[in-house]
């Protein structure tokens, strides 16, 4: 059968040596306890968790849910039901990190570049102007067609690999000159 406690203001479990163990308020919520410290609360939005929440498979939630980092929600992961966001607040850089954080992979900066890294080292860069790439840029040999390096509204004019140790410059799909 059922165990039903009936009564008003607060139920309270307690162990031994007046442990608290969980506290159940009408109209106030769930409180549970873990060696006499608050570790789960209901709340009127939800739940206040002290303390770290693992998990032995996933946490699911709907779209448009947002996990939320930080005393301003500088940090926030959801997915609106077509694409996913990581947004990153208004102050300091997104740093994307490998090596347990001591070797960089990208740097995003507020209203600056956005860099890739190789080994910690900085390849690509965004810039004002357009992009400062360190170290060597290698494409594929392209052809008069297509050329390996073209124009964004022009992509059969520009330069190509024509043969070994020979390049060429094509204009509308044309080789035009060799060197």
């Amino acid at each position: 059968g059922d165990l039903i406690i009936k009564g008003g203001g607060t139920l309270r479990l307690q162990g031994s040596a007046s442990t608290e163990l969980a506290n159940f308020s009408t109209g106030a919520g769930v409180t549970l306890f873990h060696n006499n410290v608050s570790k789960f609360a209901t709340t009127s939005y939800g739940a206040d968790i002290t303390g770290r929440l693992v998990t032995t498979s996933h946490i699911d939630a709907p779209d448009d849910a947002r996990i939320r980092l930080g005393d301003g929600d500088d940090l926030q992961f959801y997915h609106d039901g077509s694409n996913s966001y990581i947004q990153h607040g208004t102050t300091g850089n997104f740093n994307f990190t490998l090596k347990g954080g001591t070797e960089f992979a990208l740097i995003a900066a507020n209203d600056g570049p956005v860099t890739l890294y190789h080994n910690n080292v900085s390849k690509f860069a965004t810039q004002s102007y357009g992009a400062l790439v360190s170290g060597v840029l290698l494409a594929n040999n392209g052809s008069a067609a297509a050329p390996a390096f073209s124009f964004s509204n022009d992509s059969d004019t520009g330069m190509y690999r024509n043969s070994a140790d020979i390049v060429a410059f094509a204009t509308g799909g044309a080789r035009r000159g060799y060197w």
